[in-house]
């Protein structure tokens, strides 16, 4: 390994408002580094208030990346497109003997920097040199009409060498599949993963569209399952981590913490400090060059792509969209004190996300692919010398020094937690991690939902018994009716077999047919066929209800 690896690759970790940006600058002051952002908004050209970049003056005690380099109108960059520009500018760090700081929000762009879990080239071939040789087709064609059919297809296709043209149209063809995956509902796509790649559909949750996406764009365009990709990656790991490989062995990470309450100040606070900096004007400069456009064109606005995913937009749109003589009047001013407190909201959601992510990611882990996590808190700003820089310093040096750092490293929770696939029919829930499966069966949710099933069970058998015991005195009483009709047809069967010998004589009484209705056999039978008006008339009365 060279001098240049052994350095370490530093990485900031913390909720908004923590002080993630401040250490950076002191470390990369200190220790000759260079910042790479991990700031899914602040690659976006434009609008350096609502996406907080650094100023000018920062820019200047140390070198950025990764900031102001993409159209905002740009919806398409993925994770992998930030990854492999990423990662070559922190290697050319590295060659350059200096240290590579790597701060930013977004967990997903830290991660693929981190970890090497994102499909690479090589793993594509790793993973199909396993599969049989089969014939070579266009890596463009698609497994749409394959799926619809619902049928598993079988891989058939292997990586061809792009370039020229080739690599355009592949380009333009993904593009095109993506749009249209991203129109189809979620659960189609997973029942679509599920019929092509069953392993990888089992570990991710039916609602995660944008990994599922990926997982049809894998095999759509290199023709091999992810899952077959992924067990080949965990091969060189040696072990069932959740994670692939460390991209970098030498790695440090501190997390910035400070106490709820104190965080949650801090956000409110530099919500105002953002409007006292022209927020509003920002904002309202950008809707009117970019987005009155998509309104014009009756385009529904989307706050789930690109830098229209900034804090700030959604929030305020109700008031960005009235006219500007509506802006100062009573309407107006109720509206932007909600953008205010809407974005000072969800502002403070971000935060807690943010470190419940840490928590999961980096403290209940499971496999040895995990660098020592440093807590640092900031909670008292009076004293971020003695509890966030000293101690980041302090145990910078000690790794540089190859020595064991003085302050120890954040416990990490030994965690059984591994993929596997629980459907709760009671919740009608997906659960595709072990350990959130057992603690969805122990919660309080679950549990009442059970005994509100079972209470649901028992009163459906209740209402069944009482039903079958309807039903038996209904047909008890049916057949008291059929007994007694049955008895009538005998009589008059029996009347007209012996109509040969005897002479019947039946007398009506026309005048009052409702009080008697007698049929009277010949003397001789009398004994045999004579029946009263009382059961006759009650034969009548059940034919007519039957």
């Amino acid at each position: 390994m060279s001098a240049s690896m052994r350095l370490p690759l530093v990485i900031i970790l913390g909720a908004t408002g923590s002080g993630k940006s401040k250490l950076a600058l002191e470390i990369g002051r200190l220790f000759n580094g260079e910042i790479i952002s991990a700031d899914s908004m602040q690659i976006y050209k434009g609008l350096d208030i609502i996406t907080n970049k650094v100023t000018k003056e920062e820019l200047q005690q140390c070198p950025h990346h990764m900031i102001d380099y993409l159209d905002p109108l740009k919806e398409n960059h993925t994770v992998v497109d930030y990854r492999d520009m990423a990662v070559p500018i922190i290697d050319k760090i590295f060659k350059s003997n200096k240290i590579p700081i790597i701060v930013g929000g977004t967990n997903y762009y830290i991660e693929a920097l981190m970890w090497k879990f994102l499909i690479d080239k090589q793993d594509i071939e790793k993973a199909s040199a396993k599969l049989p040789k089969l014939s070579t087709v266009d890596v463009t064609s698609k497994i749409e009409t394959q799926c619809m059919e619902s049928e598993k297809p079988e891989v058939k296709k292997q990586i061809i060498e792009q370039d020229g043209s080739n690599r355009n149209s592949a380009d333009e063809s993904i593009d095109n599949s993506r749009q249209s995956y991203e129109e189809e509902d979620t659960l189609v796509l997973h029942q679509r993963l599920m019929e092509i790649d069953e392993k990888q559909g089992r570990r991710i949750h039916p609602r995660n569209k944008r990994k599922i996406i990926r997982a049809l764009e894998v095999y759509q365009n290199h023709g091999v399952e992810m899952s077959k990709i992924l067990e080949s990656q965990k091969s060189d790991t040696g072990e069932e981590s959740l994670r692939g490989q460390l991209r970098y062995d030498n790695t440090c990470i501190f997390w910035i913490q400070a106490d709820k309450q104190v965080l949650d100040s801090r956000t409110d606070k530099r919500v105002d400090e953002m409007l006292d900096r022209g927020l509003l004007t920002e904002l309202q400069d950008f809707h009117k060059h970019y987005n009155s456009s998509r309104i014009k064109e009756n385009n529904e606005v989307d706050y789930t792509h690109g830098i229209f995913q900034s804090i700030g937009f959604k929030e305020f749109h109700d008031y960005l969209l009235l006219p500007e003589d509506e802006k100062d009047t009573e309407k107006g001013k109720q509206l932007l004190q909600k953008g205010i407190e809407e974005m000072k909201l969800v502002t403070r959601r971000y935060a807690r996300t943010q470190v419940r992510w840490v928590k999961n990611r980096f403290l209940r882990y499971r496999g040895s692919c995990l660098p020592p996590v440093y807590g640092l808190d900031s909670t008292d700003v009076s004293q971020w010398e003695d509890h966030v820089n000293k101690p980041a310093n302090n145990i910078l040096h000690s790794v540089l020094k190859g020595e064991k750092p003085e302050y120890e490293p954040i416990p990490v929770e030994q965690s059984y937690n591994i993929p596997v696939y629980n459907m709760c029919d009671v919740c009608d829930m997906v659960f595709t991690m072990q350990q959130e499966w057992e603690a969805h069966l122990k919660g309080k949710k679950h549990n009442g939902m059970l005994r509100a099933k079972r209470k649901r069970k028992e009163l459906e058998e209740y209402k069944r018994q009482l039903e079958k015991k309807e039903k038996l005195e209904n047909d008890t009483a049916l057949q008291k009716k059929l007994t007694v009709t049955s008895a009538i047809l005998d009589c008059y069967a029996n009347k007209a077999s012996s109509s040969n010998t005897h002479e019947n004589i039946v007398k009506q009484d026309t005048s009052n047919t409702s009080d008697k209705h007698n049929v009277v056999c010949d003397e001789n039978n009398e004994s045999e066929c004579k029946m009263t008006d009382k059961v006759e008339m009650s034969a009548m009365s059940t034919t007519k209800e039957s």
